[in-house]
């Protein structure tokens, strides 16, 4: 499994310029938000995965100029290990879906795929996306076109249990088909347990800024509120036992960082987010797809 950092550019790149861990030298770059500091990162030596940018669009408006960004690609080909193409997803943001919704943007994704696999250099680090609640034979079109990666979307729009069936049902027709050691890249699932349960090759997560921001920190023990603003809530840092506060602190000061700063300051608690991340990468084990929806909660 590999982790592509995504989220927060300023913060990703100082952590990577910096003497703690270079954020596994993977970054998400995001074509719409991010394209200008690309140079910033080759000299890093990252392993670049790019992304359209089209989630972005789709949320906060705008529009993509599909042969601009089919340029910058051939342009940096050398930088970019991985590139998503630029899917249509479904609908409006925060509006019902309709069935016509989704065949309409399943069908131009498609299409978009297949201008941009004409057009690149290098086709194969093109992405194809299938999304939650496109029709299956999508999927079985690009699995027996021989497409060396895929992205799998879970919909950000329904509950856990609901995206978990559907992985069961994804990797079943994967597992079924002529392609079935396809490489598979989870986009926007970041339940670090369900990646162990299913054949992820790669994901990409905001886990590492999103938790610290929200004054959390990801360890051994779980997700603990720990901020002076968060810590007094039920399962936080002064709700903990005696017992569990000291392997709590000997888990912080094993990974080079203090408890009491980790109250304090953000960056300290992102920065041990990062090597939680990256520990947790460095020692992934596929458990195998048995997974009940109801040992999630």
């Amino acid at each position: 499994m590999k982790l592509y950092f995504a989220g927060s550019p300023g913060r990703a790149l100082k952590f990577a310029q910096g003497p703690t861990p270079k954020l596994g030298t993977r970054k998400l770059l995001n074509y719409q938000t991010e394209k200008t500091d690309l140079t910033k990162w080759m000299d890093l030596g990252m392993q670049l995965f790019v992304d359209s940018g089209a989630y972005t669009v789709h949320t906060h408006g705008g529009e993509i100029d599909l042969d601009g960004y089919i340029d910058y690609l051939n342009e940096h080909n050398e930088n970019v290990a991985i590139a998503a193409q630029l899917d249509e997803i479904p609908g409006k943001f925060n509006h019902p879906k309709s069935q016509e919704d989704y065949r309409l943007a399943s069908q131009k994704t498609f299409e978009n795929y297949m201008y941009m696999r004409a057009r690149l250099k290098s086709p194969d680090k093109c992405i194809p996306l299938f999304h939650q609640g496109v029709h299956m034979k999508y999927l079985k079109k690009y699995l027996e076109m021989g497409v060396p990666y895929i992205g799998i979307s879970p919909s950000n729009d329904l509950h856990l249990n609901e995206k978990i069936k559907w992985l069961r049902n994804v990797f079943g027709v994967i597992r079924k088909s002529s392609n079935p050691n396809v490489k598979t890249h989870a986009f926007g699932l970041t339940a670090l347990d369900v990646l162990q349960h299913f054949e992820f090759t790669s994901a990409d997560s905001t886990t590492w800024v999103l938790t610290g921001a929200f004054g959390a920190i990801m360890t051994p023990l779980g997700r603990i509120p720990v901020s002076e603003q968060t810590g007094h809530k039920p399962g936080g840092l002064t709700s903990l036992s005696s017992q569990k506060r000291e392997k709590l602190k000997q888990y912080v000061e094993s990974m080079g960082e203090d408890l009491d700063e980790l109250v304090v300051d953000t960056e300290s608690r992102i920065r041990l987010n990062v090597k939680y991340l990256l520990d947790w990468e460095e020692n992934y084990n596929f458990v195998g797809s048995k997974l009940h929806e109801n040992t999630l909660f």
